[in-house]
């Protein structure tokens, strides 16, 4: 159903404790637009767990030595974040190999934010590698540049930001929210709420899905990563990481600086647990007034019922129906 309803909406009659989740997209004369909606939410409070709930967007460790820690000391935002060490850390999506998410492909808009803290600003390192160098999103440095890169069909492009670290928009020591936005044919690079690259791709959207594994904090291990160039040159990741967010839709300096506000939410929420139920009622008695008027008196035990229902059952105890207001 198409609503005239601007750009709020009330979505009323809903379940108490019931987690719902959202999606919209504009509808013309001639066709509708994509939708915008929220992928993931990765907060890393001591979880690898999406925030959204969704099932198969589960991280995991490298495992063993390999596993970056939460660190409940220094973060952005929520309880924790995660501390890359630098040697051998690293974080796998779990379902991502052979095409699953976010190595999938058929769309034509995705924004990839992720809060960054790094100890060394001149290596060569990884933050994420979403897919492969035949269809897929990356985010890395190299040397002092900051860049994002992106492949269709085996046809790569990317945005560079040079000397990111005395970037006027780049807070030294501090945390920093970079978004990587694709949109049809616009591929931008973002540092905290500006836009600080930008280029046009001879493509229009990630058709395919990538045959490589989704990674965090270092280059996949299978078959490379957007920017075409081997695992082995990278470092691994070193430093902070805190809430990585992928949604589907165009990204604006006006979105960023939600989430650089940490106001922006995603596109689910589950609704308020429902108020105590009313305390049950004592003490019912009858009375015989006449000889067809039968007189109920009870013990109201709680103060925040609306009112009362009366059931009746007529010579036996198994057919009540409620009876109506005299």
């Amino acid at each position: 159903m198409v609503l005239n309803c601007g750009v709020s909406y009330l979505d009323s009659s809903l379940v108490a404790s019931t987690t719902y989740y959202y999606k919209v997209r504009a509808v013309g004369s001639y066709g509708q637009s994509g939708f915008a909606s929220s992928e993931v939410d990765w907060k890393f409070n001591n979880t690898f767990t999406d925030a959204m709930g969704t099932a198969n967007s589960v991280l995991a460790g490298g495992g063993g030595t390999a596993n970056p820690t939460f660190n409940a000391a220094d973060k952005k935002e929520g309880s924790h974040s995660l501390t890359f060490d630098g040697v051998n850390d690293q974080v796998n999506v779990t379902n991502s190999t052979s095409g699953g998410f976010p190595s999938d492909g058929g769309y034509a808009a995705r924004s990839v934010s992720v809060w960054i803290k790094p100890t060394l600003t001149t290596a060569k390192y990884m933050i994420f590698d979403f897919g492969g160098s035949d269809n897929g999103i990356a985010l890395r440095t190299n040397g002092n540049a900051l860049q994002a890169g992106i492949a269709n069909a085996s046809v790569r492009t990317s945005v560079s930001l040079a000397s990111f670290a005395s970037n006027g928009n780049w807070i030294a020591g501090g945390w920093n929210l970079v978004t990587v936005a694709y949109n049809k044919t616009t591929f931008s690079l973002f540092l905290n709420n500006v836009q600080v690259a930008t280029t046009t791709t001879s493509f229009s959207s990630i058709a395919a899905v990538s045959t490589s594994n989704s990674v965090i904090g270092y280059a996949s291990t299978t078959t490379g990563n957007a920017f075409n160039d081997a695992q082995n040159t990278y470092a691994f990741y070193s430093g902070g990481m805190d809430e990585l967010v992928i949604h589907t839709e165009l990204t604006t300096a006006a979105d960023v600086a939600t989430q650089v506000s940490l106001t922006r939410g995603v596109s689910m929420d589950t609704t308020l647990a429902a108020p105590a139920l009313p305390a049950v009622p004592s003490t019912l008695t009858t009375t015989v007034v006449a000889k067809d008027i039968i007189k109920l008196d009870w013990a109201d035990n709680s103060n925040d019922e609306t009112g009362f229902e009366i059931w009746r059952s007529v010579g036996n105890q198994t057919s009540f129906q409620t009876l109506q207001d005299n």
